[in-house]
């Protein structure tokens, strides 16, 4: 390493990425970057000096050129004029020359270049003539060239100097995650907050009474959700908040792995005896701090193998002030400049140890005012997915006092995903608006409904989505949504969900399958749970570190409601993955069928009856999947369940909790039209009908419905109710003025196109005499209307049953919605909203927005 130059620039003019670091020189500088040789400096000759190198002025100049422009360099590379003209200017302790004219005519005969310097010997030098005292110290100032050096200065420039090599390695950020931010509800109070604290703490005087300097009036932060949440984005933000917030602040984003700090120093672990890790003597978790933040600030990424290559640079830094100092110097920041480090800790479940640590040197420099007395803030952020691994972080901080607050990132909403799927599209397709091209298409729109409200997903949308791409009917949309299927199994590869939910079983992934299908479960009936809730020998909390659940916080009315002490979550999952999962485990086959994915991209008249009987066999296959963990059993629901609490009783309100058995398996079947030859066979039996078989020889067969597993759609327009259930009798109503989209009158002559009226159920329900005594059930996109003339949309609607001795029930308009659990979207088809006066619906024209 060359040690001293003669240079003329300041050490702030440097330039960062080391490409130009060394500008013109001049002769009375030091180069600012070395400390001093021991016992040895470098003094420029007065050009009138008799006894300088005897060199002519233009070789002297060349050779100072030819320093400066391997100063970045080894100085294994330098010339012999080079070398020549450092060694001309080594002086001693006492400012005189060691070498004179004599000295150093032996060593232009030499010709000694920087590849020989490693080699040299006292011996050698002596040989060739050069006296004894001369030559020791010669060969000293050469041995300090190549020593290690301890300094943070020296790290830096060979941080730089590797920085070429290391680039192709660099973790770099993807071009999505720089889109603007999608704001969550509630995520910018928190930040406000968060740094508001930690401001107010850094700011205030630090007197006897106002010990600002204890952890405890800190935090750190913790940014919770499932893999593709946004966790890693939403770090930068906190960043941009605070530089916007605080311009007057120098703020600086150190993004890096814990995990990969474990290649920069063996940490001993050691737990005490309730599972407490306990503070190893002479443990320094500052050294891999300062090196994470080195390397993250000065060569822009900490990935592992980087870190792993810093370790080559041989540095002994492990003072965090100093690279704290090397920041504020490369920034050029005057002392009353605040600086603000940012420190990212990303995936930090994965060593959550090192974190811990990194955390204490964090917290001991609070205390003890290190940080303060440079004027930096350092504010931690830790970014993962399975936070309830910071609950070993927050016992091990207990006695510091240093807390930490927890964002948990809610999935998104369907405006929010809009808005984000356009701002990745114009990121991955500078110029192509899809905000405006799909605003109005109601086929985009389920889609994004079906990701689920998954930043990184929405970003596979927006990516498999092109200028050129056409989407004008459900084919379209099928060609997209099965284009996705690639990049999610990429990012959730199933075997490895499966590995992580079995844990280290013999037998995991038939553990983990089961695993699987209750914690889908769970989000199919939208259950509340806490990350402690236990789960096969585990918890919510545990599993959602394997990146495939994610945790949507309850409406603050709910939580009260429960009056938990611990945060309260449904469990989602992106109707996305109930396909996936389907196509990819043998024990979810046809559980979730391509009608019910077609039928949800476009429903018509024909697809609804099959789209509501497949969603049914979703429903009793996941409530076995609820209720049983090793095989799917027999067990019991409700209404409630069946149809997901949107159906209203028009009769008795009882029927609502009645159990229903629900069978193992449950099948689905058809039953012929009237012109099928041989299937007009009467059936007499109150509790049978025909269907249709796969075999040739007897395409039809009679099932007796009281066995309980049978879905089975009738004929069209035919006597009987249009599908015969396990929990009851469905009638189906289609509105074609619905899934067109134009306006209508409403008036006395045309109420039963538009809504469903008593009347039309008390034809509707008297219809065959098979199963006459299982509840009678309606279901349709029309609304319902009561015969007042007002719209129903809830229980509390009903004053009156309108059908007292009979078990009815009515799921219609937006409960449609509601009932499909997701894989209808809301611009399926548009919704009437008649204009009501004084709760009479007006003779005017319905308006009806046309998709």
């Amino acid at each position: 390493m060359l040690r001293s130059i003669v240079l003329s620039a300041s050490r702030n003019r440097c330039s960062r990425d080391g490409r130009n670091p060394l500008p013109k020189i001049a002769r009375t500088s030091t180069f600012p970057l070395f400390k001093q040789q021991r016992g040895f400096t470098t003094r420029s000759a007065p050009d009138n000096d008799a006894s300088t190198v005897p060199l002519s002025r233009d070789l002297q100049n060349k050779a100072q050129r030819s320093i400066a422009s391997t100063a970045s360099s080894d100085p294994s590379k330098w010339t012999a004029n080079t070398f020549l003209t450092w060694a001309a200017g080594l002086v001693d302790l006492d400012g005189e020359k060691i070498l004179h004219t004599k000295d150093l005519a032996v060593l232009k005969k030499t010709r000694i270049k920087g590849s020989n310097l490693s080699t040299l010997t006292v011996e050698e030098l002596e040989r060739w003539g050069l006296p004894g005292g001369p030559a020791k110290s010669l060969f000293a100032a050469v041995q300090k060239l190549f020593a290690p050096s301890n300094t943070i200065d020296d790290f830096v420039h060979k941080i730089r100097q590797k920085r070429e090599k290391l680039s192709s390695l660099i973790k770099e950020i993807s071009p999505p995650t720089q889109c603007e931010f999608v704001d969550r509800p509630g995520f910018s109070a928190s930040v406000e907050r968060f740094l508001s604290r930690n401001l107010d703490s850094f700011e205030a005087p630090n007197t006897f009474q106002n010990k600002t300097s204890t952890a405890n009036d800190y935090a750190y932060a913790v940014l919770a959700g499932g893999s593709g949440m946004g966790k890693t984005r939403a770090g930068f933000e906190i960043a941009s908040r605070l530089e916007k917030r605080r311009p007057d602040y120098c703020t600086i984003h150190s993004f890096f792995l814990p995990s990969a700090s474990a290649l920069l120093q063996a940490l001993p672990k050691d737990w005490d005896g309730i599972g407490r890790p306990r503070r190893q003597p002479g443990e320094n978790g500052a050294r891999p701090l300062a090196l994470a933040i080195a390397a993250s600030y000065f060569i822009g990424g900490a990935s592992a193998t980087i870190q792993s290559q810093l370790l080559q640079v041989d540095s002994r830094c492990s003072d965090i002030s100093a690279v704290i100092a090397a920041i504020r110097r490369d920034k050029a920041l005057p002392d009353e400049t605040p600086l603000a480090l940012v420190v990212q800790f990303d995936e930090f479940q994965e060593e959550w140890y090192n974190s811990l640590i990194m955390l204490r040197a964090v917290s001991d420099g609070i205390r003890d005012a290190t940080f303060k007395a440079h004027n930096c803030l350092i504010l931690p952020v830790l970014s993962g997915t399975a936070p309830n691994s910071i609950s070993y972080i927050e016992e091990a901080l207990k006695v510091t006092h240093y807390r930490s607050q927890v964002f948990d990132l809610a999935p998104l909403t369907h405006e929010e995903s809009f808005l984000l799927a356009h701002r990745f599209a114009v990121i991955l397709n500078p110029g192509f608006d899809l905000g405006s091209l799909y605003k109005d298409n109601p086929l985009f729109h389920h889609l994004l409904e079906l990701v689920g409200g998954i930043p990184k997903v929405i970003e596979m949308l927006a990516t498999v989505m092109t200028p050129s791409s056409r989407l004008k009917t459900a084919e379209d949309a099928l060609v997209i949504f099965k284009s996705l299927m690639g990049p999610i199994s990429n990012r959730y590869e199933i075997s490895v969900i499966l590995q992580a939910l079995g844990g280290r079983r013999a037998d995991h992934v038939e553990h983990g399958d089961a695993c699987l299908r209750q914690l889908v479960s769970m989000a199919y009936f939208r259950d509340i749970v806490t990350r402690a809730t236990p789960l096969n020998g585990s918890t919510i909390g545990d599993l959602e570190a394997s990146g495939i659940i994610f945790l949507e916080p309850v409406p603050d009315e709910v939580s009260l409601a429960k009056r938990s002490m611990h945060p309260l979550f449904f469990v989602h999952l992106p109707r996305i993955f109930y396909f996936y999962f389907s196509q990819r485990l043998e024990s979810w086959k046809n559980a979730f069928s391509d009608l019910l994915l077609r039928g949800g991209l476009q429903l018509t008249e024909d697809d609804f009856p099959g789209f509501v009987l497949h969603l049914h066999r979703a429903t009793y296959t996941v409530c076995t999947w609820k209720r049983c963990y090793s095989t799917p059993e027999s067990c019991q629901a409700t209404l409630r369940d069946i149809y997901n609490n949107a159906a209203i009783a028009l009769g008795d309100l009882s029927v609502l909790d009645q159990p229903i058995h629900v069978p193992p398996t449950i099948e689905y079947h058809e039953a012929p039209q009237l012109d099928e030859h041989g299937a007009a066979i009467n059936v007499t039996d109150a509790s049978s009908v025909r269907i249709r078989t796969s075999s040739s020889s007897a395409p039809f067969e009679c099932i007796d419905l009281k066995d309980g597993r049978y879905l089975v759609l009738t004929r069209k327009r035919g006597s009987d109710v249009d599908a015969q259930t396990p929990h009851g009798r469905e009638q189906y109503k289609w509105s074609n003025y619905l899934a067109s989209g134009y306006a209508i009158p409403a008036n006395a002559n045309n109420k039963n196109t538009i809504f469903i009226t008593a009347k039309l159920i008390e034809k509707e329900m008297n219809k065959g005499n098979v199963m006459q005594q299982k509840p009678f059930i309606i279901i349709s996109p029309k609304q319902l209307l009561s015969p007042e003339n007002g719209l129903i949309s809830s229980q509390i609607d009903i004053q009156e049953p309108w059908f007292p001795d009979h078990l009815v029930l009515a799921v219609c308009g937006q409960n449609l919605i509601k009932f499909a659990r997701g894989f209808l979207s809301k611009l399926s088809f548009p919704q009437a909203e008649p204009l009501k006066i004084n709760g009479a619906v007006s003779e005017e024209v319905i308006p009806s927005p046309k998709s």
